[in-house]
Protein backbone atom coordinates (compact mmCIF):
# COMPACT_ATOMS: atom_id res chain seq x y z
CA UNK A 1 0.00 0.00 0.00
CA UNK A 2 1.62 3.53 -0.95
CA UNK A 3 2.04 6.37 1.42
CA UNK A 4 -1.15 8.71 -0.15
CA UNK A 5 -3.44 5.87 0.27
CA UNK A 6 -2.46 5.31 4.07
CA UNK A 7 -2.96 8.68 4.04
CA UNK A 8 -6.46 9.12 2.61
CA UNK A 9 -7.24 6.05 4.73
CA UNK A 10 -6.13 7.88 7.91
CA UNK A 11 -8.04 11.01 6.78
CA UNK A 12 -11.06 9.14 6.03
CA UNK A 13 -13.60 10.05 8.52
CA UNK A 14 -15.94 7.17 8.54
CA UNK A 15 -18.84 8.58 10.12
CA UNK A 16 -19.08 11.43 8.26
CA UNK A 17 -17.90 9.84 5.02
CA UNK A 18 -15.71 12.69 4.18
CA UNK A 19 -12.30 12.05 2.40
CA UNK A 20 -10.25 15.06 4.39
CA UNK A 21 -7.44 14.53 1.76
CA UNK A 22 -9.71 15.13 -0.73
CA UNK A 23 -12.03 18.14 1.25
CA UNK A 24 -8.50 19.61 1.50
CA UNK A 25 -7.33 19.60 -2.21
CA UNK A 26 -10.78 21.18 -3.35
CA UNK A 27 -11.70 24.28 -1.74
CA UNK A 28 -15.80 24.70 -0.77
CA UNK A 29 -15.78 27.60 -3.17
CA UNK A 30 -15.21 25.13 -6.33
CA UNK A 31 -17.81 22.43 -5.27
CA UNK A 32 -21.00 23.70 -7.09
CA UNK A 33 -23.10 21.18 -4.69
CA UNK A 34 -21.95 23.19 -2.22
CA UNK A 35 -22.81 26.60 -3.69
CA UNK A 36 -26.13 25.53 -4.93
CA UNK A 37 -27.01 24.53 -1.82
CA UNK A 38 -26.07 28.18 -0.24
CA UNK A 39 -26.59 30.88 -2.91
CA UNK A 40 -29.83 28.69 -4.49
CA UNK A 41 -31.47 26.92 -1.97
CA UNK A 42 -30.98 28.34 1.44
CA UNK A 43 -30.79 32.16 -0.74
CA UNK A 44 -27.15 33.11 1.53
CA UNK A 45 -26.11 36.21 -0.16
CA UNK A 46 -22.14 35.99 -1.66
CA UNK A 47 -20.90 37.90 1.14
CA UNK A 48 -22.16 35.56 3.60
CA UNK A 49 -20.77 32.39 1.97
CA UNK A 50 -17.25 34.05 1.93
CA UNK A 51 -17.38 34.93 5.79
CA UNK A 52 -18.61 31.31 6.39
CA UNK A 53 -15.76 29.76 4.31
CA UNK A 54 -13.02 31.92 4.59
CA UNK A 55 -12.59 33.67 1.22
CA UNK A 56 -13.03 36.63 -0.11
CA UNK A 57 -16.74 37.85 -2.20
CA UNK A 58 -14.85 38.42 -5.43
CA UNK A 59 -14.10 34.39 -5.26
CA UNK A 60 -17.84 33.24 -4.49
CA UNK A 61 -19.34 35.86 -7.08
CA UNK A 62 -16.97 34.97 -9.84
CA UNK A 63 -17.49 31.13 -9.22
CA UNK A 64 -21.29 31.34 -9.07
CA UNK A 65 -20.87 33.49 -12.29
CA UNK A 66 -18.91 30.78 -14.00
CA UNK A 67 -20.94 27.87 -12.45
CA UNK A 68 -24.07 29.82 -14.09
CA UNK A 69 -26.08 29.47 -10.33
CA UNK A 70 -28.81 31.11 -10.84
CA UNK A 71 -31.45 32.25 -8.21
CA UNK A 72 -34.31 31.42 -10.81
CA UNK A 73 -35.05 28.87 -12.80
CA UNK A 74 -37.60 30.24 -15.33
CA UNK A 75 -39.49 27.92 -17.38
CA UNK A 76 -42.62 28.20 -19.09
CA UNK A 77 -43.86 24.91 -16.41
CA UNK A 78 -42.86 26.56 -13.78
CA UNK A 79 -43.14 29.64 -12.15
CA UNK A 80 -42.30 29.14 -8.76
CA UNK A 81 -39.79 31.41 -6.85
CA UNK A 82 -36.88 29.46 -6.23
CA UNK A 83 -35.40 32.06 -3.59
CA UNK A 84 -35.36 35.45 -2.30
CA UNK A 85 -34.00 38.37 -4.02
CA UNK A 86 -34.95 40.39 -7.17
CA UNK A 87 -36.33 38.34 -9.79
CA UNK A 88 -34.74 38.23 -13.72
CA UNK A 89 -35.46 40.94 -15.85
CA UNK A 90 -39.27 39.68 -17.68
CA UNK A 91 -40.42 39.03 -14.60
CA UNK A 92 -42.10 40.12 -11.23
CA UNK A 93 -43.24 38.27 -8.14
CA UNK A 94 -46.63 38.12 -6.97
CA UNK A 95 -46.88 36.69 -3.86
CA UNK A 96 -43.50 34.59 -3.75
CA UNK A 97 -44.60 33.13 -7.23
CA UNK A 98 -42.90 34.38 -10.46
CA UNK A 99 -45.38 35.95 -12.92
CA UNK A 100 -44.79 37.74 -16.83
CA UNK A 101 -44.11 41.45 -15.75
CA UNK A 102 -45.78 42.37 -19.70
CA UNK A 103 -44.12 45.55 -20.50
CA UNK A 104 -40.64 44.13 -19.69
CA UNK A 105 -41.59 40.96 -21.79
CA UNK A 106 -42.17 43.32 -24.64
CA UNK A 107 -38.57 44.96 -24.18
CA UNK A 108 -36.58 41.34 -23.58
CA UNK A 109 -38.24 40.23 -27.04
CA UNK A 110 -37.20 43.40 -28.59
CA UNK A 111 -33.43 43.10 -27.26
CA UNK A 112 -33.08 39.41 -28.07
CA UNK A 113 -34.66 40.03 -31.62
CA UNK A 114 -31.54 42.47 -31.84
CA UNK A 115 -29.00 40.35 -30.74
CA UNK A 116 -30.19 37.38 -32.66
CA UNK A 117 -29.64 40.07 -35.77
CA UNK A 118 -26.34 40.33 -34.46
CA UNK A 119 -26.13 44.10 -32.65
CA UNK A 120 -23.81 44.44 -30.07
CA UNK A 121 -24.45 44.44 -26.64
CA UNK A 122 -23.17 48.41 -27.00
CA UNK A 123 -25.46 49.32 -29.61
CA UNK A 124 -28.79 47.44 -27.85
CA UNK A 125 -28.46 49.23 -24.74
CA UNK A 126 -27.90 52.55 -26.54
CA UNK A 127 -30.78 51.86 -28.33
CA UNK A 128 -32.86 51.34 -25.13
CA UNK A 129 -31.30 54.67 -23.38
CA UNK A 130 -32.16 56.52 -26.86
CA UNK A 131 -36.20 55.61 -26.12
CA UNK A 132 -35.54 56.11 -22.77
CA UNK A 133 -37.01 52.11 -22.04
CA UNK A 134 -36.52 51.82 -17.83
CA UNK A 135 -34.30 49.40 -16.23
CA UNK A 136 -35.68 46.70 -13.89
CA UNK A 137 -34.63 49.21 -11.02
CA UNK A 138 -36.42 52.17 -12.50
CA UNK A 139 -33.35 54.56 -12.24
CA UNK A 140 -29.94 54.66 -14.30
CA UNK A 141 -29.34 53.89 -17.78
CA UNK A 142 -28.65 49.95 -19.83
CA UNK A 143 -24.72 49.38 -20.51
CA UNK A 144 -23.91 46.10 -22.53
CA UNK A 145 -23.07 44.04 -19.81
CA UNK A 146 -26.38 44.21 -18.48
CA UNK A 147 -27.67 43.22 -21.59
CA UNK A 148 -25.78 40.51 -21.96
CA UNK A 149 -26.65 38.95 -18.54
CA UNK A 150 -30.31 39.25 -19.48
CA UNK A 151 -29.43 37.37 -23.18
CA UNK A 152 -27.38 34.68 -21.08
CA UNK A 153 -29.95 34.25 -19.11
CA UNK A 154 -32.88 33.62 -21.39
CA UNK A 155 -31.00 31.84 -23.47
CA UNK A 156 -29.68 29.28 -21.38
CA UNK A 157 -33.42 28.65 -19.82
CA UNK A 158 -36.30 28.07 -21.99
CA UNK A 159 -38.92 31.30 -21.42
Amino acid sequence: MGASSKLSELFTHELYGIDIVEFLRRPLYRDRGFLHACFVEKSESPRYIAKKIGCSISTINNTLNSMDLLRYEITESNHTLLSRGNPPYGKKKIKGVLVDHLGERKVLKRILELRNDGVSYNNIAKYLNKLKVPTKKKQGEWCAATIQKIVKIYRKNVV
